[in-house]
């Protein structure tokens, strides 16, 4: 997976298409207190674009809510537990959200500043 048109976890770009415009916020905290040694976060993305879905689910506003784990930059697990109707109709079963991040590009800067 890859993070990209407003940085939504659950797959829905091919169902939405492009976008004219879109506004999105996206927020990753750590746990509180001694439970902050666990390496989970919460995560919440927030979407507003000039685009819905059919079906009754044509409000401009995504939202998913979530946790997420992984080894540093290197590789993330999305786990979206609370997603807006029309994310939900996009994408099916639940097991069809949660994402995998392998990223390569931290490879690169390590290697650019140990020089």
């Amino acid at each position: 997976m890859s993070l990209s048109e407003g940085g939504l976890v659950s797959p829905i770009n091919d169902s939405l298409g492009y976008s004219s415009w879109l506004v999105s916020l996206s927020f990753t905290s750590s746990l509180p207190g001694k439970i902050s040694r666990v390496p989970v976060k919460p995560f919440v993305n927030l979407l507003l674009n000039d685009k819905g879905f059919g079906n009754g689910n044509n409000s401009p506003v995504f939202f998913e809510a979530g946790l997420k784990t992984g080894i540093g930059d290197i590789f993330e697990v999305y786990v979206p537990l609370l997603v807006s109707k029309n994310i939900d109709s996009a994408t099916g079963p639940f097991k069809n959200r949660i994402r995998f991040v392998f990223s390569l590009d931290s490879f690169s800067k390590k290697r650019l500043f140990s020089k």
